[in-house]
């Protein structure tokens, strides 16, 4: 077994455990759980094509001298057609999802879809110039709920929400990953407009509004256990640790390092 092999088992084990075993933070996670992994192992493969001059004659040679080459190729494939369907799928979703929403009693307002439901219901769709849903239940709210709710998903649209999760799956997280950066995604709007509204009208927004998970798309109620804690005891996400891109840099770095005495070329 080479280093290079050594290096992918390791890099594809720590991916796995912490699949199993995820943090509980969303940075971390993002650091340890999926950057120093993939490009872990992008790096053993591009030190390989380096040191071929970008010749395919001596590139081809590489598959027979060394096998985490071929690994690392294997798995970069793997990675790109798996990351491609994710995102089909989810375009996919998406139109199944509007096409099932347009054939609901609703009226249009302005650049709002309005749907006939009584109960307060909010959400967008869309990746790139989403539209708000709002259920005419929302209008029927006190003036202060129904302002946080609707700036609140203004906010979404602004920041390109819908956009950033659809990103994120390209790189094929997990549910809990998932989860991890919608409940920031919820909080970081939380903080923002918590300067402008009560803590009271954040509360009575929480009790009011209708649990939506659907594919996607943010809504007022997604992840509401962190969104109240954030709003009761202040407790939100943090920012990026220095300590963790350190580690992750030299992790990541020597990985490259011995990758390129695996491959003297």
């Amino acid at each position: 077994m080479t280093l290079g092999v050594v290096l992918i088992f390791f890099l594809v084990v720590l991916r796995m455990i912490l699949i199993i075993k995820p943090l509980n933070s969303l940075y971390r996670q993002l650091i340890y759980g999926i950057m120093i992994p993939y490009i872990g192992i992008l790096s053993i493969w591009f030190v390989h094509v380096l040191h071929t001059g970008f010749n395919w004659e001596h590139l081809v040679s590489m598959y027979i001298h060394y096998p985490d080459f071929v690994i690392s190729s294997l798995l970069i494939a793997l990675f790109v057609i798996l990351s491609l369907y994710s995102i089909y799928q989810a375009h996919k979703h998406t139109r199944k999802f509007v096409s099932s929403l347009i054939s609901l009693p609703h009226r249009r307002k302005g650049s709002i879809i309005v749907l006939e439901f009584e109960r307060p219901l909010a959400f967008n769709i869309g990746f790139v110039n989403p539209t708000m849903v709002l259920s005419r239940g929302v209008f029927k709210l006190e003036k202060d709920v129904r302002n946080l709710i609707i700036t609140h998903e203004i906010e979404h649209i602004r920041n390109k929400d819908n956009l950033k999760i659809l990103l994120f799956k390209i790189l094929l997280p997990t549910k809990h990953e998932m989860n991890l950066l919608k409940a920031h995604l919820e909080v970081m709007k939380d903080i923002k407009l918590s300067r402008r509204f009560s803590k009271r009208t954040f509360i009575k927004a929480f009790k009011e509004i209708l649990s939506f998970k659907e594919g996607n798309y943010t809504s007022m109620s997604d992840n509401m256990d962190v969104r109240l804690r954030f709003i009761l005891k202040g407790e939100g996400y943090g920012g990026i640790n220095i300590l963790d891109v350190a580690i992750a840099l030299m992790i990541i770095l020597t990985t490259v390092f011995l990758s390129m005495l695996n491959c003297p070329g």
